[in-house]
């Protein structure tokens, strides 16, 4: 890999963290858990689309991962409308597993959760919902 490709992978790597900075502010268990692992899978299939891709929120809600994300608005040729709508299920389908993933991790710890608190429904672990 040469030096201005590696330069231009780093460049399109810091613009896509703060495009998806809103996942940093997910429970703590879940971000220690999965979220590296959801950041690097969206970046592998958007890649050079990171420029037109954002997170506009990131949350917890009844206990599951809820994101919400879009494509900048402007003008694009055919060719990127067409690639763009081939990522749309793709990248749903990440959001969509990382939701089943979090709705069996710990919201606390990042460990198996095998319960739910009551009230603000999360999922936790067995020491973490004596803590709750």
């Amino acid at each position: 890999m040469s030096n201005e490709y590696k330069d231009y992978y780093e460049d399109l790597y810091c613009e896509f963290e703060d495009r998806v900075e809103a996942l940093d502010f997910l429970p703590d268990g879940w971000v220690k858990s999965f979220v590296p692992k959801l950041k690097e899978e969206l970046f592998d299939i958007i890649g050079s689309y990171t420029e037109n891709f954002e997170i506009v929120q990131a949350k917890e809600k009844w206990g599951e991962l809820r994101v919400y994300w879009s494509w900048e608005d402007k003008d694009y040729s055919d060719l990127e409308v067409a690639d763009m709508n081939e990522l749309y299920d793709k990248i749903e389908n990440i959001l969509e597993k990382y939701a089943t993933i979090s709705r069996k991790t710990c919201a606390v710890c990042g460990k198996l959760a095998t319960s739910y608190t009551t009230g603000w429904v999360l999922p936790v672990c067995e020491e973490c919902k004596e803590e709750a």
